[in-house]
């Protein structure tokens, strides 16, 4: 999977600003942030970029219910939002809680502008889930098939609790967190996550779980 361009972008802008060195003793990510927008420094964003690319990708992956195309070009967009606005920068919050509400907002705009939700894409495969390599081919087969279920149960989730669930699960959040991205309560983050919990446990068969 690779986004050149984003990139690109970034190394353009580097070498076309000169800006006062904000000096940072701590590589975290939001130290990186504050680097790359005060100087324009592309090695931390690239650090940045590495760190969150792959759980970013998959958020967007699954919001988008599998559409790669559409998942690629708001992949793209996000980091091109984030570069733009670099300047405007605060570390009031948690740098992935940041680059995922840019990730959301840009998804909603998307639906609004299609005016239909994305529809499943019938691929599965999920790397998280369950690892097979030392399985008999009837575990292959039977995890395969696990998989496939879950996933179809997943995208059929209400919108809220299916955010919830693949924030928590593919982006790795915690609650706080997720509430902080999706501009609900800590409550409302863990009740949706709990429903869905229980809806996927309810439809899903018992040798699955």
């Amino acid at each position: 999977m690779v986004h050149g361009t984003v990139i690109q972008a970034v190394y353009h802008f580097s070498c076309r600003h000169s800006i006062g060195k904000y000096v940072i003793h701590d590589n975290n990510d939001e130290n990186l942030m504050l680097k790359f927008s005060h100087d324009g420094d592309a090695s931390a964003f690239d650090v940045l970029y590495e760190r969150h690319k792959a759980p970013l990708f998959r958020y967007i992956l699954k919001q988008t219910r599998h559409n790669h195309a559409v998942t690629e070009e708001l992949f793209q967009e996000v980091w091109s939002n984030l570069i733009r606005a670099r300047e405007q920068y605060q570390p009031s919050a948690r740098f992935s809680t940041y680059l995922f509400q840019i990730a959301r907002n840009r998804i909603i705009d998307h639906v609004r502008r299609v005016s239909t939700r994305p529809v499943n894409d019938p691929e599965t495969g999920h790397e998280d889930i369950a690892s097979p390599d030392n399985h008999s081919p009837d575990q292959h087969a039977h995890t395969a098939d696990c998989i496939e279920q879950l996933q179809t149960h997943v995208s059929r989730l209400p919108n809220e609790q299916h955010e919830t669930f693949i924030l928590k699960h593919e982006g790795e959040h915690t609650l706080g967190h997720i509430a902080e991205i999706t501009g609900v309560t800590l409550e409302t983050a863990k009740s949706r996550l709990r429903y869905a919990m229980k809806k996927l446990r309810e439809l899903m068969p018992e040798e699955c779980l």
